[in-house]
């Protein structure tokens, strides 16, 4: 059950990975898609809390809601300005590399331990993620060239890393995890520094939406809630040595089936051979979780 909300929580953020591709089809603005995206997000926790019990109020959750919150802000940010100027699906899969902060704080924070299987299945994931990046050597020369957007891409990919922990820090710290509170005060805090931004930027008056913005937005808002949702209660039961990598693979792999079959984008030789990879490497580390 754990490892089938990872899978569920890798797919979903594939969906909500989806919504920066119809962000530059639309050419929806930064700040109005980052204040409906995380306000939506915040609207949908709240509105789950009393379904499924949750208290609003836990005192774990809202503190680590406040990093969990501007590390988001920050990394979505970026991102937004990176993929402006690079293929989604080439910078999709540099900022799974994020993997790696959560990994280590699994590992060395919380001294998880792999077996031999594991190790087996991750190297074959980390593999596939290597043969998914080799799109951007021809898509992305121009990008690659300006240094300022690669500092940009691996910052946002840092502060993912940084965000995307806490998750594992609040299920390693809680005996009752509620994840929905600790996303909602999260998901509030990524909408305040969004505010803050815009105010300082004097752009507060300028923040209503359109149709798109307003569509795309809560759609990432709900496939980002659940999705996290999904993997913050699997980690109460799971490594996040484990969790973390497979949902990333799951992701890269989820958006570029979805970019074939919505956008009719070609698949290479090299893309077939690291999705074969991909499902190797789950079905070792599913088989070792087993």
């Amino acid at each position: 059950m754990p490892l089938l909300l990872v899978l569920f929580s890798g797919l979903l953020g594939s969906l909500f990975g989806l919504g920066y591709k119809y962000k530059t089809r639309y050419a929806c603005d930064h700040d109005r898609l980052i204040v409906v995206l995380s306000g939506s997000a915040a609207l949908f926790a709240l509105a789950g809390i009393p379904l499924f019990g949750e208290p609003l109020f836990d005192r774990e959750a809202l503190l680590l809601g406040i990093p969990f919150g501007i590390a988001s802000y920050v990394s979505t940010l970026l991102y937004l300005v990176v993929i402006e100027r690079a293929q989604l699906n080439v910078t999709w899969t540099v900022i799974q590399f994020f993997v790696v902060i959560p990994f280590l704080v699994s590992v060395i924070g919380y001294g998880e331990r792999l077996d031999l299987v594991s190790i087996l299945g991750l190297v074959l994931i980390l593999a596939s993620v290597v043969l998914f990046g080799q799109r951007g050597r021809g898509a992305t020369k121009g990008a690659a060239a300006d240094r300022r957007l690669l500092v940009m891409l691996l910052l946002s990919t840092l502060f993912s890393g940084i965000g995307n922990s806490f998750p594992k820090i609040y299920a390693a710290t809680v005996a009752h995890s509620h994840p929905l509170s600790l996303l909602f005060w999260a998901n509030l805090w990524y909408l305040t520094s969004a505010l803050l931004v815009a105010g300082v930027k004097g752009r507060l008056g300028q923040l209503r939406p359109t149709r798109a913005t307003l569509a795309i937005g809560s759609w990432m808002g709900l496939t980002s809630v659940i999705g996290m949702a999904a993997l913050t209660v699997a980690l109460a039961s799971i490594g996040g040595s484990i969790a973390y990598p497979v949902r990333s693979v799951v992701n890269i792999l989820a958006v570029y089936l979805l970019s074939f079959a919505l956008f009719r984008e070609r698949v290479t030789v090299i893309e077939s051979i690291g999705a074969a990879a991909a499902l190797a490497g789950v079905a070792l580390v599913s088989s070792s979780v087993s």
